[in-house]
């Protein structure tokens, strides 16, 4: 699927879960919204802009002309520290309020420091915001900068560290990630460029403590992963095996490549589908692997959990719920997982959940291009004479579908994009036992039991009765105590608590002073769980930003009623 199919994708699985209740219910397309797809609309974008370059018009991306030099360098207590550094672009005369809040450009330009805690770069020149972070455990820096062509610019920044998860026996990661040895060079089908050391210095520079490089097709990248292990890091060895009804992690497994074997057209029967897949999975156990099951509602049928295979879902030991190549958004695959994964829990089937960012490009400007011309075309159909619109009549359903996905969707798609879309954006946070340090066997453990939370940003954990996410805690008479530790390093709204029989519960959290930590921790001493077999919860942002780029979900604490 390319960039672009993926991009209009997001956008028509969108509008698909927009509800007939709503205002543009009443339009003439909209009940045909249902059948839009991305190839669809693609189709009828392609009609315009060839109408509009017989007009004289076409879109052209902008490319500075001049650039200037920056040297950024950032420590922590006056020690230099590794992070990441971004560049927003902005103008003189709107800048940006925050990173956080649509306006109408990507412009993002992403790198890291070194172990120096120095950055050397040269950018286009102009105006920009600069965000220097290193995940939500510590502070978040600003500044607005000019960069003048041919000149050289130097700024400093003083990060804090704000939590010691690690401490407190919390250890963040990613493990889904992918490098060059997913790439045709050595025999792959995508096109990532960066080496094993690279991604290692883009998660380290997030903030995360271990991470699993799951290349597709093959293991040639063990023997490099593994040697990137410092002492605040740890690479586990891993795979996304490809089979023909969805992608499987092989976690953990080393030196050893697990194969699925896709069967002749003759051959390929659901029998023969269903003991392979059992076989892959008791493969990667008898290895010392974890078997998870990745994106499972993703937009392609391939690489997506088949449906048919519904009642063996326990093969795996987890399951990717939160992919961050998607937002975790209604109506998107992320969504969907989510959905998937409570609808188990439901039916008393627990399999623990999990993130994993689906890096291909630590850069993160996959999709710059592609939004500064939806948002042209966007711009420029509204716009539009009835004389010039008549002329596509043709795709006249398609393109009310694009504007009105532009109009609802696009300001929410931009800060995602730019906030999002590279190594630990999502991550899974593990609680390892007391005095441990992250390990191939005990990170496993706790993936597997469930003892991890979900996260874009906040810190978010729970507990029942003293039991904590993967325990079962016991309850007597429904009535149960509920403790919820919430922590981030910006403003967030509410939390849910979601029980048994599809029940929501929604606390709204009280408004704080700007601070560079936010704690919102808080307790129900007589919290109803009857007729539950779990609780679990999730934190949400402030609606007047994008309340998914600050979420945060865990794994249920299990209800045995006594």
């Amino acid at each position: 699927m390319s960039k672009l199919t993926k991009f209009l994708s997001l956008g028509t699985d969108m509008l698909k879960a927009v509800p007939d209740t709503d205002p543009a219910a009443s339009a003439s397309w909209f009940s045909y919204r249902k059948y839009i797809t991305a190839q669809k609309l693609e189709k009828a974008l392609n009609a315009l802009k060839e109408s509009l370059k017989e007009s004289g018009e076409e879109f052209v991306y902008p490319v500075a002309e001049g650039l200037g030099r920056v040297k950024v360098s950032v420590s922590e207590k006056n020690a230099p520290i590794l992070c990441e550094v971004r560049f927003f672009e902005e103008t003189k005369e709107s800048p940006l309020v925050s990173e956080y809040v649509p306006s109408g450009r990507i412009g993002l330009i992403r790198k890291i420091t070194g172990e120096d805690g120095v950055l050397e770069t040269d950018i286009p020149a102009g105006f920009y915001l600069v965000k220097v972070s290193k995940g939500p455990e510590y502070s978040r820096e600003y500044r607005h900068i000019e960069v003048k062509t041919g000149e050289n610019l130097e700024i400093s920044f003083e990060l804090q560290r704000l939590m010691d998860l690690p401490g407190e026996g919390f250890f963040a990661g990613d493990i889904h990630h992918h490098s060059i040895y997913s790439s045709p060079v050595w025999g792959g089908t995508d096109d990532v460029i960066e080496s094993a050391k690279e991604v290692a210095d883009s998660m380290r520079a997030m903030g995360l403590t271990y991470g699993a490089l799951s290349d597709h097709h093959n293991i040639f990248n063990h023997k490099d992963w593994k040697a990137c292990e410092t002492g605040d890091f740890l690479p586990i060895p891993s795979k996304e095996i490809s089979t023909s009804n969805g992608h499987v992690l092989s976690l953990g497994v080393d030196e050893y490549d697990v194969i699925y074997k896709i069967p002749e057209a003759k051959d390929r029967t659901e029998d023969y589908l269903r003991k392979e897949f059992v076989r892959i999975t008791d493969e990667i156990r008898e290895k010392g692997g974890l078997p998870q099951l990745n994106h499972p509602r993703d937009l392609q049928i391939s690489i997506s959990w088949n449906r048919d295979f519904y009642d063996m879902t326990e093969i795996f030991e987890t399951v990717e719920i939160w992919n961050g190549s998607n937002p975790m958004y209604f109506g998107s695959t992320d969504a969907l997982a989510a959905q998937f994964w409570r609808d188990l829990l439901e039916e008393g089937r627990y399999i623990p959940a999990t993130t994993g960012s689906d890096t291909h490009n630590t850069r993160a400007d996959d999709y710059h291009v592609m939004y500064a011309e939806a948002k042209w075309l966007f711009d420029r159909l509204g716009h539009m004479q009835e004389a010039e619109f008549s002329k596509l009549s043709e795709y006249s359903r398609e393109l009310n579908a694009f504007r009105f996905i532009c109009g609802r969707f696009l300001p929410m798609l931009e800060v995602w994009a730019k906030t999002s879309l590279t190594s630990g954006c999502v991550r899974t946070y593990v609680k390892l036992p007391a005095g441990e340090r992250p390990g191939r066997s005990n990170v496993l453990s706790a993936l597997r039991s469930g003892h991890s939370f979900l996260t874009n940003g906040p810190v978010l954990t729970i507990s029942v009765n003293g039991k904590s996410m993967g325990e079962t805690a016991e309850v007597k008479d429904g009535k149960a105590k509920i403790k919820i530790s919430l922590r981030s390093n910006r403003p967030l709204e509410k939390i849910l608590l979601y029980t048994g029989k599809k029940r929501e519960t929604v606390l709204t959290l009280p408004k704080k002073e700007q601070a560079p930590l936010y704690v919102y921790d808080c307790d129900i001493t007589d919290m109803d769980l009857s007729e539950t077999g779990y609780v679990f919860a999730v934190a949400k942002g402030m609606e007047e930003e994008v309340p998914i780029t600050n979420l945060a979900i865990t794994n249920p604490v299990l209800i045995k009623h006594i």
